[in-house]
């Protein structure tokens, strides 16, 4: 009787072979892009007045890594926001980085609850990393204006036009960044932390 049914087994496997490797391969496909929603409506939206919306879940990357801003040195980001701007209640998130996700990154820009936080990677023999920190940037009247300045030897922080901070990150040395990562805006690679925002980035 086992070996009947033994038998059975192989000649069903055999009929419905590429059946099962298909089951298979679904499987193996959901077990590996779990948890990731591909259904998720993106709602960054542009508006002519204040410039792209970024309501969660937003994400706006770049199609292809944009190779060229892995040559930089020196470089300077500046961010306007919407003066009709009123904080939200969400602590904060992700407004521009040059990564893969909030662990793999050449540079990242948060707001952390009010806090403005820039971080800068440089993938060396040794990876060396160093961030600013500006205390109450998003609180209250919101700044129209804000900026970040390295220049190869420090990070300089502005809103409105005037230093905030500055810190020494002549530590990082010559900058080596990873080609593959995309530039991303709204949230982080990983979709972990979205950002609610009217801004340009001019």
């Amino acid at each position: 009787m086992g070996d009947i049914m033994a038998g059975l087994l192989r000649i069903f496997i055999l009929k419905h072979s590429f059946l099962l490797l298909f089951l298979y391969f679904i499987v193996i496909v959901v077990a590996c892009l779990w948890p990731f929603n591909f259904f998720q409506m993106n709602r960054t939206t542009w508006n002519t007045q204040g410039g792209l919306r970024f309501t969660p879940e937003s994400i706006v990357y770049t199609e292809t890594p944009p190779v060229k801003l892995a040559r930089l040195q020196q470089f300077s980001v500046f961010i306007k926001l919407a003066p009709s701007f009123n904080p939200p209640s969400i602590p904060g998130g992700q407004i521009i980085s040059y990564s893969a996700d909030s662990k793999h990154y050449n540079l990242i820009i948060d707001q952390l609850n009010n806090n403005f936080v820039f971080k800068i990677q440089n993938h060396g023999s040794q990876t060396e990393s160093h961030e600013i920190i500006v205390q109450n940037v998003f609180k209250d009247k919101i700044k129209d204006w804000l900026g970040i300045v390295y220049d190869g030897s420090s990070i300089q922080f502005y809103a409105e036009g005037e230093k905030r901070k500055g810190v020494n990150a002549s530590g990082l040395g010559h900058l080596i960044w990873d080609e593959s990562y995309p530039l991303i805006l709204g949230n982080s690679g990983d979709l972990k932390y979205p950002w609610s925002r009217f801004c340009n980035f001019p």
